[in-house]
């Protein structure tokens, strides 16, 4: 402790209000640190398995609206109800379209995009035979409409919609995981901040104590030996070992 105290004053000082500094300035990078890392799980949350699974949803209800549409197109029996009911599946479709190209966009992992490319081979199936649907219905063969309905085409859409079901349930989790790793990241980040605080308030503390210290103790001997002296007792014994100020001042008075 020797060079502390042979440090001059405002050596001391500056070093002192150095290091509180240099540990707030820690404190305040490992709280940003954190933050994003908080900010790194809700932007994953926001941008990416959320608006998946909105958009998946918007698929699937698209898909629902189609397949009504064509079952009412199969059973209408005039071209004014089968022209309806086609503007309709357009209609239908083209959402499905934006909603599916949206959704491709926003893929992020292998997995994700290999049941993605096993729920488009599915669609392409299920649009096929829905192009045959439509021709039987516009020559009013219902029954063999019918027939292709609950055969292929109806294997297809529950194909289709299974495959949907995965990517649902994969975004679903994601963004579960995403949360519960907010949720860590978020008392991961309490717990160190409340941690580094009490350290810098010890420290700090304990910093100004001892700067405090190395300063008033000779300081007092000075005036004890200031006393002394102003009483007449010229043989009053002043020690220091210190080369600061105060230490330089009670060697003048020795």
């Amino acid at each position: 402790m020797n060079w502390i105290s042979n440090m001059r004053i405002g050596a001391k000082l500056a070093a002192a209000f150095t290091l509180v500094v240099l540990l707030s300035c820690m404190l305040g990078v490992l709280s940003l640190m954190q933050l994003d890392n908080l900010n790194g799980n809700t932007n994953a949350l926001a941008t990416n398995w959320l608006p998946s699974v909105r958009e998946i949803a918007t698929v699937r209800a698209n898909l629902l609206e189609f397949r009504n549409a064509e079952l009412q197109h199969v059973m209408s029996t005039s071209k004014e109800e089968t022209d309806k009911y086609e503007k309709q599946m357009d209609v239908a479709k083209q959402g499905y379209e934006t909603a599916d190209k949206a959704y491709f966009a926003m893929i992020s992992a292998p997995e994700e995009r290999a049941i993605y490319d096993e729920f488009k081979s599915k669609a392409k199936v299920y649009f096929d035979a829905h192009e045959q649907i439509l021709a039987l219905s516009r020559k009013n063969q219902n029954e063999e409409a019918t027939k292709l309905l609950r055969g292929d085409s109806s294997k297809a859409r529950h194909e289709l919609m299974a495959s949907l079901g995965k990517l649902i349930k994969l975004n679903a989790d994601g963004g579960t995981n995403e949360s519960t790793a907010a949720t860590k990241t978020y008392a991961s980040a309490q717990s160190w901040i409340i941690g580094l605080s009490i350290l810098v308030v010890v420290l700090s503390a304990s910093i100004a104590f001892l700067i405090t210290r190395l300063i008033t103790s000779p300081l007092r001997i000075a005036v004890n030996g200031a006393k002394q002296l102003a009483g007449g007792e010229l043989t009053a014994k002043i020690e220091s070992t210190a080369k600061d100020e105060t230490g330089q001042l009670l060697q003048s008075m020795q």
